[in-house]
């Protein structure tokens, strides 16, 4: 005599047996065959069974290439993702960073955040976010924008690149600063 069992339930008792698994988390599967004496011998097998969180990667705040974020009283940051799987809580792997410093590196169990210590005025700034649920499983897409922030007092600057047109374009660009007033 054999059969299946899922999480101590019978389900099959065929010596060839599929089901599909609709229920995420783990399971235990076990198969159990009992031979004419009345002994028995089984193998088990845990699986784990879970579709991977959705990280939205085009909706965030700041978006990307912001510029002139003022950080004189921190900077917040949002983002959505979303998890197929009834109750299945989500954690977050937040990393604020120039190319001089990190500035955060945590861990978070909620979409958003806010970095209230002293960033740099005038940098480029990175940011990421990776998604993951109770289960281990991550988002495919990673979260990945940059922003510029403010100068500090009265410090401004503009953020640009010319990358295209002939170099005729590129020799004729010209740029003219103007203060608060407008001169």
């Amino acid at each position: 005599d054999y059969f299946w069992q899922m999480d101590s339930r019978t389900i099959g008792y065929d010596f060839s047996f599929k089901t599909s698994i609709r229920e995420a988390g783990h399971h235990t599967l076990r198969f159990v065959i009992i031979d004419r004496f009345g002994d028995t011998l089984s193998d088990t097998l845990g699986v784990w069974v879970s579709r991977p969180p959705v990280l939205n990667d085009s909706e965030f705040i700041p978006g990307d290439r912001s510029q002139g974020i003022d950080v004189s009283s921190g900077v917040s940051f949002a983002w959505a993702a979303s998890d197929s799987d009834a109750g299945a809580r989500l954690s977050y792997r937040f990393r604020l960073e120039n190319a001089d410093s990190v500035y955060a590196d945590t861990l978070l169990d909620t979409p958003y955040f806010h970095y209230s210590g002293r960033l740099p005025g005038l940098r480029k700034m990175n940011w990421r976010v990776t998604a993951a649920d109770e289960f281990g499983f991550y988002a495919k897409d990673t979260l990945r924008a940059v922003f510029y922030t403010a100068g500090i007092g009265p410090e401004g600057a503009i953020f640009a690149q010319v990358s295209s047109g002939p170099d005729s374009v590129r020799a004729e660009l010209r740029a003219k600063l103007l203060n608060e007033s407008g001169k």
